[in-house]
């Protein structure tokens, strides 16, 4: 597949949402949840959530074909999550595998949808 100008357009909006979001979360943790919660298990606790974040999109546009595979990238997530309570590098890789993911979604959606 070829990056073409919307493709293009499509991975500098995912970037700027990234970057927006990334500003909100570290925000919201340094003002609200800075004495309550380490900034560790507070981005482990997000992992599950971004994973929910593709339910409704597979619910409206797909066939039902992707469920199985959203199934387990959100089972991936929670398991990274709970893990990322423990571990940072449990966290890395689940901010990590989310970014792959996004891009996995974008390239060939029905290739990922086909591996299962």
């Amino acid at each position: 597949m070829t990056l073409t100008l919307p493709l293009a357009a499509i991975f500098l909006l995912y970037a700027f949402i990234g970057i927006l979001a990334a500003i909100g979360a570290v925000a919201f943790h340094r003002l609200i949840l800075k004495n309550h919660l380490s900034e560790q298990r507070y981005n482990a606790l997000l992992l599950p959530f971004i994973a929910l974040i593709y339910v409704p999109f597979s619910a409206h546009f797909s066939d039902g074909s992707a469920w199985s595979t959203e199934l387990l990238a959100i089972a991936v997530f929670v398991t990274l999550g709970l893990l990322g309570w423990f571990t940072r590098f449990a966290v890395a890789l689940g901010y990590l595998w989310h970014g792959i993911w996004d891009i996995i979604h974008e390239l060939d959606a029905d290739f990922v949808a086909g591996m299962f």
